[in-house]
């Protein structure tokens, strides 16, 4: 259900509506300077949660059968703990993962072989808490 706050949408808010899919959530993402391969899997069309989910992480795998050919170098790491709506990219380091992305749910610590590549805004982590399992999900760049 689409719910429309003001007595009447304007054009331009009913256009935005009409371009909606109710069947996939889609989540604007902040980026830091990244690799084209770790662009193409955020911007990759077809994420969707594992269906074998835990509370800490939303799990995206297919981009890391889509993507094998790709290499994602390990960045250095400036963080000791990533926190609820960083998007991060399995590196090189765990090659059988490689590729895989992941949005935090819940704090987790920062291992060598995630890369930090962006980070959803409070707004957008709340289409976050409606990815179910197998539940297909798309990242749109805001930045960058």
């Amino acid at each position: 259900d689409i719910l429309v706050g003001n007595a009447f949408a304007s054009k331009e808010e009913l256009e935005t509506l009409s371009h909606i899919n109710p069947n996939k959530l889609t989540m604007k993402v902040d980026i830091e300077e990244i690799s084209e391969a770790e662009r193409k899997i955020i911007e990759y069309p077809y994420h969707s949660q594992r269906d074998d989910c835990n509370e800490l992480l939303v799990r995206s795998s297919m981009p890391r059968v889509v993507f094998k050919n790709e290499s994602i170098e390990r960045r250095r790491n400036n963080y000791h703990k990533y926190h609820k709506g960083d998007v991060l990219i399995i590196n090189n380091e765990l090659k059988h993962y490689m590729g895989e992305l992941i949005i935090v749910t819940s704090e987790i610590e920062a291992l060598d072989y995630y890369n930090y590549v962006g980070h959803l805004n409070d707004a957008e982590q709340l289409i976050l808490d409606c990815i179910k399992p197998g539940g297909s999900f798309v990242l749109e760049v805001r930045n960058g």
